[in-house]
């Protein structure tokens, strides 16, 4: 599944050079923010066809990773590279309660990724060991808080390995008037990734959602 297409950023040129050098040595370098997004239609979507509101929003946020290409780069020794494409890990919980790790690849379209993405999660839970990834760099990691309407989440980060892969939180969704809202915590280093790519993030999510027709 590893995906090792990328181009390196010239440094030296690129017009984010002093905030990289600004943040990347920082201790803590990541920020942390969490929003929601308007699920509404998705959500109507997901109940009529009886399909899989948590794999459809498990695309939504691949999807939105994918677009913004600075959620595409990854730090590695002193380079800044730029991923033609990222794939997904996220957790995924067993019966008993505890989880394993999943791996899937990206793909372009929800009605492709959403059966492939079952199947991976049905293999997946059969596993004994948690087959961790975190030194691959072409993947985002998300976990799902089903049981959860968070407003702010901190994640666990173990800083020696590699900062630069964003940290994805998908909360309980909930009813507001007439509109389904999702909770959507995004972490990243702030080296790669500003304010303004973060809310081009939440932009792609909701133009996602906004595709599909109204029911």
């Amino acid at each position: 599944m590893k995906n090792k297409a990328h181009r390196t950023i010239d440094l030296e040129s690129w017009d984010r050079r002093d905030h990289f050098y600004f943040f990347k040595d920082y201790e803590d370098p990541c920020f942390n923010l969490t929003a929601n997004v308007d699920v509404t239609k998705m959500i109507r979507y997901c109940k009529s066809k009886d399909v899989s509101i948590f794999l459809h929003s498990l695309y939504m946020v691949a999807r939105a990773c994918n677009e913004v290409t600075e959620l595409r780069m990854r730090m590695e020794d002193d380079e800044v590279l730029v991923y033609e494409r990222i794939d997904i890990g996220c957790a995924i919980l067993k019966d008993n309660h505890t989880f394993l790790f999943a791996y899937m690849d990206y793909k372009t379209n929800s009605a492709e990724f959403v059966p492939y993405a079952q199947q991976i999660i049905e293999d997946t839970k059969q596993l004994k060991s948690l087959r961790s990834r975190a030194d691959e760099l072409a993947l985002i990691h998300c976990s799902v808080l089903p049981w959860i309407t968070f407003t702010s989440i901190k994640h666990p980060r173990d800083y020696e390995v590699n900062a630069s892969i964003p940290k994805i939180m998908i909360g309980r969704f909930f009813e507001q008037t007439d509109r389904v809202l999702m909770p959507v915590s995004l972490q990243a280093h702030h080296a790669l990734v500003d304010g303004y790519h973060a809310g081009l993030f939440y932009k792609e999510m909701q133009e996602y959602v906004d595709s599909f027709s109204e029911m």
